[in-house]
């Protein structure tokens, strides 16, 4: 069973643009498993509230209560958490660390949009050899490139009218072209696989999730 554990982070960005609850049906039929964290619910209630661009916070919140109705709560071994509690870094929080370590006793792969938190795990990565490496991840770009794929100028266009939601995703979409929109998406992909050596990615460039 090929599992995906989701932060919180991108399941937020992911239900503002209207695409995640799509993007969760197509990992289903692909035969994933998805997990996300228990604080997910609350955490999007707060963010709902907080937000005066989300034009249908009904279906925000739809979205995030189907994600959360279909995943497991992540479970993490006693010694991955030995493991973890030698991770000692500010841009890495609690729910990461739990995502982190379920992925690595169930040979998972993570889904977040906190490239920080990436970065940060891979340092200790270097300076702990074999601890933790050939972990996988998945981008938020490469979750929102598999989007234009899947769902075509749909997802492109809600998209763009959010997408000052992330910085990255902003900066790509600002040209208002789909294809540019996806090279800037690529091109922020190969940055942090460049930077994160010690690390799997999932391939989404062709709308597969592999």
């Amino acid at each position: 069973m090929k599992r995906i554990y989701i932060d919180n982070d991108i399941g937020l960005k992911l239900a503002h643009y209207g695409v995640l609850r799509g993007l969760v049906e197509y990992s289903l039929e692909r035969g994933f498993e998805l997990y996300c964290l228990q604080s997910l619910k609350y955490i999007a209630q707060r963010y709902v509230d907080s937000r005066s661009d989300i034009l249908d916070k009904k279906a925000f919140t739809e979205q995030i209560n189907y994600l959360i109705g279909i995943s497991r709560e992540p479970q993490i071994g006693l010694e991955t958490i030995q493991v973890l509690q030698e991770i000692e870094h500010s841009d890495i929080d609690e729910g990461e660390l739990t995502l982190i370590g379920s992925a690595i006793d169930n040979n998972g792969c993570i889904a977040t949009g906190d490239k920080r938190a990436i970065t940060a795990t891979h340092s200790f990565v270097k300076t702990h050899p074999g601890v933790l490496s050939g972990l996988g991840f998945l981008t938020l770009e490469q979750v929102i490139n598999m989007a234009l794929e899947l769902f075509g100028n749909d997802a492109f266009d809600t998209i763009k009218r959010y997408c000052t939601v992330d910085g990255a995703i902003n900066l790509c979409f600002r040209s208002g072209c789909k294809n540019e929109a996806q090279t800037g998406l690529v091109s922020f992909v190969n940055s942090i696989k460049s930077d994160c050596i010690q690390f799997t990615f999932c391939n989404t460039e062709d709308g597969s999730l592999d």
